[in-house]
């Protein structure tokens, strides 16, 4: 073989060897984010997954507090729940678990609702049907963040 012919194969195959090079690299990165993705969005979810439910049963565990009129009022805060500041990939995790995730601040609004109906019509002077209902749901918000 003449000198052109062998440098232009020497040449060639440098350029298949650095593409197949690249590819496998690009494999490599793109299976490792793949498997990195889940754990990252696991660890994410349960930090606050975990704070919504000790605020869950802070809350759980309030009986209230007499004021100066001989009511009573809370004196803990309801937790409020928001995936909105996570930026994750959610199809790194399968479907269903995406839903019972993203479906809990949907259960956080509609506990709040009843609970807002029980404090309106509630008639007794310690508002025991209030905590009672603001108790038990949040004990199962908790429940259902577990």
């Amino acid at each position: 073989m003449d000198d052109k012919v062998m440098g232009a194969l020497i040449g060639v195959v440098g350029v298949v060897l650095g593409l197949g090079w690249v590819s496998v690299k690009e494999f490599a990165v793109h299976w490792a984010q793949r498997k990195r993705d889940p754990q990252y969005l696991a660890v994410r979810i349960v930090c606050i997954l975990d704070a919504f439910v000790r605020a869950c049963v802070d809350v759980a565990e309030d009986d209230g507090e007499p004021d100066q009129q001989g009511g009573f009022y809370s004196s803990t805060e309801a937790p409020s729940l928001s995936f909105d500041s996570l930026e994750v990939e959610w199809k790194a995790i399968p479907v269903m678990l995406t839903y019972a995730i993203l479906n809990l601040p949907a259960q956080v609004d509609l506990a709040g609702r009843a609970i807002a109906v029980a404090a309106e019509y509630s008639d007794d002077p310690d508002h025991v049907t209030f905590f009672r209902k603001r108790q038990e749901r949040h004990v199962a918000l908790g429940v259902a963040a577990l």
